[in-house]
């Protein structure tokens, strides 16, 4: 008997909104969030791509405050981890400026 697995592979255009954009902070707050799904999620800015389980690799990206990224899900939870995503952007990383 076989099970059958469902692979969703998602893409999302996310605006950055909090004042000094992907820094250290946001970098890790994004990095943890990102891990505790078992899809496979990764940010691009620019020419750059990385895992978005990383925090040295999302610091490479040099996002700002008002620049997107896109963010690619590829797994069962992808559709989780995109919407958990989204939250995070919009909540500023749980910054107040």
């Amino acid at each position: 008997m076989f099970s059958e697995l469902r692979v969703a592979e998602l893409r999302a255009r996310l605006h950055i909104v909090n004042a000094l954009g992907l820094h250290a902070r946001a970098a890790a707050k994004l990095a943890e969030c990102a891990s505790q799904f078992k899809s496979r999620i990764t940010l691009a800015h620019g020419d750059e791509c990385v895992d978005a389980t990383g925090v040295m690799g999302l610091l490479l990206l040099c996002a700002h405050h008002d620049a997107w990224v896109d963010v690619h899900a590829c797994g069962e939870d992808a559709h989780q981890a995109i919407d958990a995503l989204r939250e995070l952007f919009a909540a500023k990383f749980g910054e107040l400026a």
